[in-house]
C-alpha cells in the first residue's frame, strides 16, 4: 500500500512540528529551571549557620525544615539526576530544531519561504506578503490551502 500526500500537507506539518517542538523546548525548560530553583533553595536554607550566640529576642518557629546531611543529600540528588537528563533531551531537541531552520532555510519554492517566514521568524502574514512581494490576499489563501 502508498500513500501520497500533498507537497502543500508535508509543508503544512513541517510548520505545525516545528511549533510543536518549539513548545516542548520551552516547556523541558521551564521544568529544569523549577527543579533548579528547588535545588538552589534547599542549598542556601541548609548552609551551614555562623556559630554565635542566640538570639532570644528573634521570633521562634517558622516554616523552614533544616535537614541534616544525609536527608539533603537523599533530596537533592534525584533532581540533580533529573535536571541532567533534561538538559540532555533539551540539547536533543535543540538540535532537531536546529537541522529543521537549516533545511527549511535552505529548501526551494515559494510554499517553503512562506512556512519558514511565517514559523520560524514569527512574522505575520502581511509581513511576509511584504518581503516575498506577494498579494496579502493571495498569500492568505496560498496559506489556507497549505
Amino acid at each position: 500500500v502508498r500513500f501520497f500526500i500533498a507537497e502543500g500537507e508535508i509543508q503544512m506539518n513541517i510548520g505545525k512540528s516545528y511549533i510543536e517542538l518549539c513548545d516542548e523546548i520551552e516547556m523541558w525548560t521551564f521544568r529544569k529551571e523549577t527543579i533548579e530553583d528547588q535545588v538552589n533553595y534547599l542549598m542556601d536554607k541548609n548552609k551551614p549557620k555562623d556559630i554565635g550566640a542566640i538570639d532570644y529576642s528573634a521570633p521562634t518557629g517558622g516554616t523552614d525544615v533544616i535537614l541534616d546531611f544525609e536527608e539533603l543529600v537523599n533530596n537533592i540528588d534525584p533532581m540533580q539526576n533529573e535536571i541532567q537528563r533534561l538538559d540532555s533531551l533539551i540539547q536533543r531537541l535543540s538540535k532537531s530544531k536546529s537541522m529543521i531552520e537549516k533545511k527549511l532555510e535552505s529548501a526551494k519554492g515559494v510554499d517553503y519561504k512562506i512556512i519558514y517566514k511565517r514559523y520560524v521568524e514569527g512574522k505575520s502574514l502581511k509581513v511576509v506578503a511584504e518581503e516575498l512581494n506577494y498579494n496579502y490576499s493571495w498569500l492568505r489563501n496560498k496559506v489556507a490551502r497549505l
